[in-house]
């Protein structure tokens, strides 16, 4: 298993399941705190973070989960964890999608992607808690779209799950998967978490 590699106990700093997923998936075993943050008050340059949609994505990811390792490390001070922190956005057009906020605005967004890909921006920090080394990387990908029908949109609506998920989206729903076009970079990174980062900086983070 790949986490013989490591002498550290691994925590995730978030209830997502799908990023939990992925790591099992990847035989990366690890236990789940939830990072609660105010995100809107994190800074961005020194600015508050008042309207994501107007912030570079890249450096609000990483402010945001860096901000979410903050919150957790003084529950964890003195023990051998590593710790993983990540953040999530949809850019579309250049513009940050947030959530949907009603069913008219999902529909809007995902025939919107009939014509431009939808692109994840997602961060990870892994904090070594003993050593206070902490490492960190962006990743971008993109996810095409065909035309979804109405009748598979409703029946997404219904399960609720996309109304949850930034973009309006979750390219592993197996409603949307027959829908799907090309896709630039990995899966993992758009449901949540790029597992190939994610490792690279576990090792790097348990480095002296």
């Amino acid at each position: 298993l790949f986490s013989s590699a490591f002498a550290m106990k691994i925590v995730l700093g978030s209830q997502s399941k799908w990023r939990r997923r992925l790591l099992d998936a990847a035989g990366i075993p690890c236990e789940q705190m939830a990072a609660d943050i105010d995100e809107k008050a994190v800074t961005v340059g020194g600015k508050p973070v008042a309207e994501r949609v107007d912030c570079d994505p890249e450096q609000l990811t990483l402010a945001i989960a860096k901000a979410k390792a903050e919150k957790l490390l003084p529950e964890l001070r003195g023990q051998d964890v590593l710790l993983i922190t990540s953040d999530q956005v949809v850019v579309y057009n250049n513009q940050i999608r947030e959530k949907p906020e009603s069913e008219a605005e999902c529909r809007a967004y995902l025939k919107s992607y009939e014509t431009q890909p939808a692109e994840t921006v997602t961060a990870v920090v892994v904090t070594n808690v003993r050593s206070g080394k902490q490492v960190s990387q962006v990743d971008r990908a993109k996810q095409h779209f065909k035309p979804v029908p109405e009748e598979v949109v409703t029946q997404l609506l219904q399960e609720g799950s996309i109304m949850q998920c930034c973009g309006g989206f979750m390219n592993d729903d197996p409603l949307i998967m027959p829908y799907l076009g090309p896709r630039e970079g990995a899966e993992d990174s758009i449901t949540g978490l790029p597992i190939a980062v994610t490792k690279l900086l576990l090792q790097q983070a348990e480095e002296p």
